[in-house]
């Protein structure tokens, strides 16, 4: 019993690995915890951090502890209190504050929310009372009742396929019933989606769900499990849609009933595929489609497909195509989370994001009782010149002092009149090319508004999440960081002509010109009857420039009558080529970048040392670069003697070896 509390205490003790020492720079401790998550963000994930190298771990660890030294310096000297600095990370604060609390509040839940639906399909019927772009509220109203009218009658029982057929306006669906098929999400407008997925199978959605289209009535015929993606193959026999005589109809039905008769007997499909099926692009390919997901094919190939088991091949089905036997041969369920982050991220910006932002910037004037002054509006309308610009001088010289101190709009504790909204409208770019329309006038102050609405909201934030914290802590240390090499190094890198010649001297060898030829091309994109039509013209004694300027299909080079310049041998297949023929000497027709080329070699010149001249460009930046990095060691020196530097390099053994914290699946 002594023993186990002996060794229970002795665990309660151990040191984390993530909490162990890896560098003491000055009063600073490196801590494993902290040395992964700036490896982490360096690779861009755990994994590819926990993958590299012993050896490149110790030179990220050096770097890290390089970086440190110069913004213990940076500290030091008070560059955080310089004003310029200040501002900037005044500026980056309020943007970053905005798109860190929509990141957290809006995308990572609106994520998960699309990445949980996407695991089920819902299959859908609806009844569309339509209206036009711009309704009057009389026809918004007449459309809101038919809406409610119909709900009621399914609701009783009335039949809802009948109802559609009646009364839909959506032509497209109402001879279905109003039968949209399955979806998921990120398929239908975010209205129509979220009343789907908010009510079961059979169940009829108890309000009108307003769209960009008109109001819908809705009803859930099915909920499952999303499969996935399929892979399938068929075999088709084609028929021209609803033209098709009786004679062709039953003609291409008693071959694919052949077919089908062959199957049941033991024929392999994917040879039948290949010799009878009449999509010719799969039949190569034994009839093979490929993975899809629901909705990538016709809606009764896809509902056939959707219904088999890996292996089941399916009845005679009928398309707009013709007839088809079908084979599921695979299948690929819903990848994890993490694996779909990213696709799941562009399919979301494009499909919701925008609908979920109102949403929530409705719901958050409400919380804080947001209010908006018509009036007010009304009076600033009442005094401009709609056919001026917002950049136009003193177009609001109308307005009085006391029309001007009227507040415009409130929420909580904070007001904005309307000279603080016109000090706005007149300085900011966003506004200034817009004529002072009422349309325009209201977006620039709804767009005020929400910029004081995120202001009020993230006054705390930094309080209130520590991550944000620490990522406003980066940046202000990535200034830092560009401020101090700026003083230290950059600002003292003195370029002149004798520099340069001087460095160039010493480092002559770094600069060589490898072989080179020159040569002229006449190239004729796709066209080798053309090409050899020129090539009998040059060998008959027309001059090879004149060609070139008149038919070459590279548009730069007909002014320099086809000319390459001199280029290294080992380019390209062209240059290629060229060095091995002689010069005056003329190619016969070349295969080249999807065309035909004719070459004629004018030069050649033998690898040799670069002139100053010729180096100058690569020796401006090895000269920058060299003096950069000395000047950087000396200051790097400097910073180690100023403070104290112990490296604990044998911990880096226990880095990443605990999970993350933290992490999303």
């Amino acid at each position: 019993m002594i023993l186990s509390l002996a060794v229970l205490a002795l665990n309660g003790c151990t040191k984390r690995a993530s909490d162990l020492i890896l560098a003491e720079i000055g009063p600073e401790r490196l801590t494993v915890r902290d040395y992964e998550r700036m490896l982490m963000k360096n690779n861009g994930s755990w994994e590819a951090a926990k993958s590299i190298s012993m050896e490149e771990k110790e030179k990220f660890l050096n770097l890290v502890v390089k970086f440190r030294l110069k913004l213990l310096e940076a500290y030091q000297r008070g560059l955080d209190k310089d004003p310029e600095i200040l501002k900037e990370m005044e500026q980056y604060k309020a943007s970053l504050a905005a798109n860190f609390l929509l990141d957290r509040e809006v995308v990572k839940p609106g994520l998960r929310q699309l990445y949980k639906r996407r695991k089920e399909e819902v299959r859908a019927s609806h009844i569309l009372h339509r209206l036009s772009a711009a309704p009057t509220p009389e026809d918004t109203l007449d459309a809101w009742q038919k809406a409610v009218k119909l709900i009621k009658l399914a609701q009783r029982g009335e039949d809802f396929a009948n109802l559609a057929d009646e009364y839909s306006d959506d032509y497209a669906t109402r001879q279905n019933g109003g039968d949209v098929y399955y979806f998921t999400a990120g398929f239908m407008v975010p209205a129509f989606e979220d009343a789907c997925y908010h009510i079961q199978p059979g169940e009829i959605f108890p309000n009108p769900v307003r769209t960009q289209d008109g109001y819908h009535v809705i009803k859930v015929t099915d909920r499952k499990p999303n499969r996935g993606q399929i892979r399938a193959s068929h075999i088709m026999i084609r028929l021209e849609g609803p033209t098709a005589s009786p004679e062709d109809t039953l003609r291409a039905y008693n071959a694919i009933r052949a077919l089908q008769d062959s199957l049941r007997v033991g024929r392999d499909f994917g040879v039948l595929a290949t010799d009878h099926s009449e999509d010719q692009q799969s039949a190569l390919q034994g009839g093979d489609l490929g993975f899809f997901e629901r909705r990538r094919a016709v809606q009764p190939f896809d509902e056939a497909a959707f219904l088999l088991k890996v292996g089941e091949v399916s009845d005679i089905v009928r398309t707009p195509f013709g007839y088809h036997l079908i084979k599921v041969t695979g299948e690929k369920p819903v990848p994890s989370y993490r694996e779909m982050k990213e696709t799941l991220r562009d399919l979301y910006q494009n499909s919701r994001y925008t609908y979920d932002y109102e949403r929530f910037l409705d719901e958050y004037k409400r919380s804080v009782g947001f209010q908006y002054y018509d009036d007010v509006l009304d009076t600033l309308l009442g005094r401009v010149d709609s056919t001026k610009l917002f950049q136009s001088e003193s177009w609001d010289q109308d307005i009085s002092s006391s029309d001007r101190q009227k507040v415009i709009f409130s929420f909580r504790t904070e007001t904005a009149n309307l000279d603080s909204v016109i000090e706005i409208m007149k300085k900011d770019p966003e506004f200034q090319k817009l004529e002072l329309k009422r349309e325009n006038i209201h977006n620039a102050l709804e767009r005020i508004a929400e910029r004081l609405l995120f202001r009020y909201r993230t006054r705390n934030i930094e309080a209130e999440f520590p991550e944000f914290k620490r990522t406003l802590k980066e940046y202000e240390e990535g200034v830092l960081l560009y401020k101090s090499e700026q003083q230290e190094v950059w600002s003292k890198i003195s370029t002149s002509d004798s520099l340069l010649q001087d460095y160039f001297e010493k480092h002559r060898e770094r600069y060589k010109l490898p072989d080179r030829v020159n040569f002229s091309e006449i190239y004729i994109m796709g066209d080798s009857i053309f090409a050899h039509e020129l090539l009998d013209s040059l060998r008959a004694g027309v001059d090879f420039g004149d060609l070139a300027t008149r038919y070459t299909q590279r548009p730069r080079m007909k002014a320099k009558k086809g000319e390459w310049g001199f280029q290294p041998v080992e380019q390209n297949d062209l240059t290629r080529e060229a060095a091995r023929m002689e010069v005056g000497e003329m190619s016969p027709v070349l295969k080249f970048e999807g065309g035909y080329s004719i070459i004629k070699v004018t030069g050649r010149e033998q690898a040799r040392l670069k002139t100053y001249d010729e180096a100058l460009p690569e020796l401006t930046g090895d000269y920058h670069e060299d003096v950069s990095s000395f000047l950087e060691g000396e200051w790097i020196k400097a910073l180690r003697k100023e403070f104290k530097v112990t490296l604990r390099s044998e911990n880096l053994k226990a880095t990443f070896a605990e999970p993350p914290r933290g992490q999303e699946e």
